[in-house]
């Protein structure tokens, strides 16, 4: 909702906190970490991209190890840290992102009909 609103501080502020409570109670590596991971590296990707890289990576990295390929969630990781790149110009990293994103997508698409 935060991030929704813009409400930066916030977002911040939540999605770490939620990531701390996850880790101290076994959970910093389940989907929930990752998309609270999500939520972090979209706030800092608006003012730091070094933070934001590695949070997106790692919001990536969860659901790669714990879902198959054609998974939603895999493929909305895929797709952020993918846009993140391309919209800093990196489009060499971030175009097989997003083509493994929307190939996710489409097979998810397919499972679900």
């Amino acid at each position: 909702m935060y991030l929704a609103e813009r409400k930066l501080s916030q977002a911040e502020d939540s999605a770490e906190q939620c990531i701390r409570i996850l880790s101290r109670t076994g959970h910093g590596n389940d989907i929930s970490a990752a998309l609270a991971y999500s939520v972090l590296g979209s706030v800092y990707s608006v003012n730091d991209d070094t933070r934001a890289e590695e949070t997106l990576r790692s919001a990536l990295d969860i659901p790669e190890k714990r879902l198959p390929p054609q998974d939603y969630l895999r493929g909305e990781g895929l797709a952020s840290l993918g846009l993140f790149y391309v919209q800093r110009g990196a489009l060499e990293k971030g175009e097989p992102l997003l083509e493994k994103a929307h190939a996710s997508f489409r097979a998810n698409a397919k499972l679900n009909l």
